[in-house]
């Protein structure tokens, strides 16, 4: 779908260059001309017509290269050079060897988008299981082609659609938690007698990373995006961790800390038993 659309963009320059070089036999200065100055008008107008945000986070002006990332390097070096002799050489080829215009790799180019544009789409692989919901966020469980409107889903559940992930969270949990504090896999021991309980406390030095101002503006952002999105079928609304619990400080601040009957039944046995005078409330 990504493909077929931006092949529009594709489809209308190459069919205005097609048009200025078949139709209206213009020549080549001053094809470059009108998109040179095309370009510069359509710079200045962006330049000024979209506003202007600077960032807290000083950007890194240098480039940086790591040696164990060779392999990358070298991959991307190649595919570059493969794009290049498919898509520049091999038009040259065409015009050197076989004495194709200019017009004729134009006409070639938006037949090419064109193809694009009108079956890229169609010929996609269909999703996978629960790989997205519809747009009331029920997840889609049978493979299906990819509709019009979806949301994705979080990672997990098959191994296609990212569950190594999950897993991988899950272990490095247990890694962090009960195996660094010696209480050994928490999912192999015992359950009597109890052991001891491990627990794992980070602590992160946000301005190591980021501005903490920033960093607190892209988190008030985050938290109220979660709050606003749009619930499931059958849900009321979205919450995140610790949202309920934040909330139910702020009621029982107000209102009180309500108490089991139990509680109230023990300590007033106590109360009777030590000859206390005080009460709850």
């Amino acid at each position: 779908r990504l493909i077929s659309i931006g092949s529009l963009p594709s489809l209308l320059a190459y069919g205005v260059l097609w048009i200025l070089l078949d139709i209206a036999s213009l020549a080549y200065v001053w094809i470059y001309l009108l998109a040179g100055a095309l370009a510069m008008v359509l710079a200045v107008v962006l330049w000024r017509g979209f506003p202007h945000f600077e960032s807290k986070t000083v950007q890194r002006k240098t480039l940086v290269l790591r040696r164990r990332y060779w392999l990358y390097y070298g991959l991307t070096f190649f595919s570059g050079a493969r794009r290049q002799i498919f898509v520049v050489f091999a038009g040259f080829l065409m015009v050197e060897k076989f004495g194709y215009s200019a017009s004729n790799i134009a006409a070639l180019f938006l037949v090419n988008h064109l193809f694009n544009w009108l079956f890229a789409e169609r010929i996609g692989a269909p999703m996978e299981p629960a790989w997205i919901s519809d747009v009331d966020g029920a997840p889609i469980m049978e493979e299906a082609p990819l509709p019009d409107d979806y949301m994705m889903l979080p990672f997990g559940g098959t191994r296609e659609q990212g569950s190594h992930k999950g897993y991988g969270f899950a272990a490095m949990a247990e890694i962090m938690a009960p195996i660094l504090s010696g209480m050994g896999p928490g999912f192999l021991m015992p359950p009597s007698p109890r052991t001891i309980m491990g627990h794992y406390v980070q602590a992160i030095k946000i301005d190591g990373f980021i501005d903490p101002e920033q960093f607190k503006d892209d988190m008030d952002k985050l938290l109220g995006g979660l709050r606003n999105a749009k619930p499931a079928p059958g849900h009321d609304r979205v919450v995140y961790a610790g949202l309920p619990e934040a909330e139910e400080v702020e009621i029982r601040k107000k209102e009180g800390i309500p108490y089991h009957r139990e509680v109230i039944e023990w300590f007033e046995s106590v109360k009777a038993e030590f000859g206390l005078g005080f009460e709850l409330v």
